[in-house]
């Protein structure tokens, strides 16, 4: 029963977080690969989505990646500058996220913003609207909100390869 009542709790939390319509003035810009010097890459984070960042980031050499992962259970993992973890708590009633570090994320300019998450929800569409990154990627999904949707894919690892590929091939202008 109190798995149930949490569960209800947290569908009102993220209803009212999706009726934030503020949104961040941000300038698209279509980046080539080798000028992305710093990426912030969203998942979830159990296994799956762990092995998703770890991924991207060899595919993308380099680049410094941040990482924004949303918990649905309870994780030894510890949030750092770099890696911000979403809890349930931390969305309020009104809408609002209490979490100092994924605000202090959301501020910062980023070259890429990546999605690796199969499906569109209220915290992606609340931080994905909210960052400053030049060039939003991610899966072809009801919902989505990116500048560059790559598809078709089959598997995550389907689309950081992909994204990669159409990286590649952008030449500044």
């Amino acid at each position: 029963m109190k798995k149930f009542i949490d569960g209800m709790i947290h569908s009102l939390k993220e209803k009212a977080l999706s009726k934030c319509n503020e949104v961040v003035d941000r300038q698209v810009q279509y980046v080539e690969l080798k000028q992305v010097k710093s990426c912030l890459a969203f998942s979830t984070a159990d296994e799956e989505g762990k092995k998703a960042v770890a991924y991207l980031a060899k595919r993308l050499g380099n680049v410094k990646v941040d990482k924004l992962y949303v918990v649905e259970e309870e994780t030894d993992m510890i949030e750092t500058d770099d890696l911000v973890l979403l809890r349930k708590e931390d969305l309020s009633f009104g809408g609002k996220i209490r979490n100092e570090y994924l605000e202090a994320m959301c501020r910062r300019k980023y070259d890429l913003a990546v999605d690796l998450t199969m499906l569109t929800t209220p915290v992606a569409k609340y931080v994905f609207s909210h960052t400053k990154a030049s060039l939003i990627a991610g899966m072809k999904k009801e919902g989505n909100g990116a500048d560059l949707v790559v598809e078709p894919v089959e598997h995550v690892t389907d689309f950081v390869n992909k994204l990669v590929r159409i990286l590649g091939d952008i030449k500044k202008g």
